[in-house]
């Protein structure tokens, strides 16, 4: 047998055993009602004191203390509001195509950055990776500018 059956007979014997053994007044009603007509009713402590209270006219229930009104939350004030500078625009690299080359199965731009001239073709990225060539076309080449974070398009002789 498997140990859960073991403790579950074991945890009923103990329930029935516990039944059986039991004593009447557990398993008949109550017939009394009342705490009146039970026998040896409990007797009125002899240490208890009647409450007289000094003034007769004073409710000893009254509330002498309001509560301090609900705390408004104010809102910021001119002085702790930061005005923010605008952020100034940035502006796109200087690049100008000033030549488009070859065929339809590869092309070349030649693009001019800050009088330094490169000759990139699709996939190409500048050496300090300032931007990257997306595709040449036949008058425009499509590159990605890493200052604004965008894909921009530059036509030729622009």
């Amino acid at each position: 047998m498997k140990k859960t059956t073991v403790f579950l007979i074991a945890i009923l014997i103990c329930a029935l055993t516990g039944f059986i053994s039991a004593p009447k007044a557990w398993c008949e009603p109550a017939s009394v009602s009342a705490p009146e007509n039970i026998e040896g009713a409990a007797a009125p402590d002899p240490d208890s004191k009647e409450f007289a209270p000094k003034q007769k006219d004073k409710d000893p229930f009254k509330v002498l203390l309001t509560p301090p009104p609900p705390v408004e939350p104010q809102g910021p004030s001119e002085k702790d509001r930061k005005i923010k500078t605008p952020v100034p625009a940035i502006e796109p690299l200087p690049i100008k195509v000033t030549f488009i080359v070859g065929s339809s199965y590869r092309k070349f731009a030649t693009l001019c950055l800050n009088n330094k001239i490169y000759q990139m073709t699709n996939g190409e990225s500048e050496d300090s990776g300032l931007f990257r060539i997306i595709e040449v076309l036949d008058r425009e080449v499509k590159i990605f500018d890493s200052r604004i974070n965008k894909e921009r398009t530059l036509r030729l002789n622009e």
